[in-house]
């Protein structure tokens, strides 16, 4: 929507109409992406990917003034000045040069994305405040709904406990626990 709204600024004969409407509907995505269980990274991804395919795919509406002698569906004593060809030929120039642009960070941007989810990369080990963007606590809801599971590692006289969820360990003295304390103490690292 944006990228259209971009590509036609002149078609619209409401602009800041056009600019509340989309930024609402924005401003609602995000707002709903900060709940739990809704992936407001996939908001924002499928924000940026529709803003690039937008401009790769959108086609421009060919707007004009009709002639004064126009009678139905023919049009009669219409001239192409030789300035509109040049104008055109250089929006055919500019239409390109966006459309391939959008074309190769669209396949950057997925292919990133892809290679990072194949290869099991967490982004919120690297960056602290990300969470926030996906969810914000409140006494309403938790944001650590993850899978509560532990790798556990038993010896002689030790188990340890380390959280896939969020990679936290502890060690406990103590070998013998049934299966039901294992995970007790799981969801308690985790």
């Amino acid at each position: 929507m944006l990228s259209g709204l971009i590509r036609n600024w002149n078609v619209y004969s409401s602009k800041c109409a056009a600019l509340a409407t989309l930024f609402t509907v924005m401003v609602m995505n995000f707002l709903l992406g900060l709940l739990p269980y809704i992936d407001n990274f996939a908001n924002i991804g499928a924000f940026v990917s529709g803003l690039l395919l937008g401009f790769m795919l959108l086609l421009t509406p060919q707007v004009r003034q009709m002639s004064k002698n126009k009678s139905g569906l023919f049009e009669y004593g219409v001239n192409r000045a030789k300035s509109s060809i040049k104008v055109e030929q250089k929006m055919g120039l500019d239409r390109l040069i966006l459309r391939s642009t959008s074309l190769v960070l669209f396949v950057l941007l997925l292919s990133g994305c892809l290679v990072a989810v194949f290869l099991g990369i967490d982004v919120n080990q690297y960056c602290g405040w990300c969470r926030f963007i996906d969810c914000i606590p409140s006494k309403r809801w938790s944001c650590n709904d993850g899978p509560k599971t532990c790798e556990i590692m038993k010896s002689s006289s030790e188990m340890t406990l380390t959280c896939l969820y969020n990679g936290n360990t502890r060690v406990f003295p103590f070998t013998n626990v049934s299966q039901a304390r294992m995970n007790d103490l799981c969801a308690m690292i985790c």
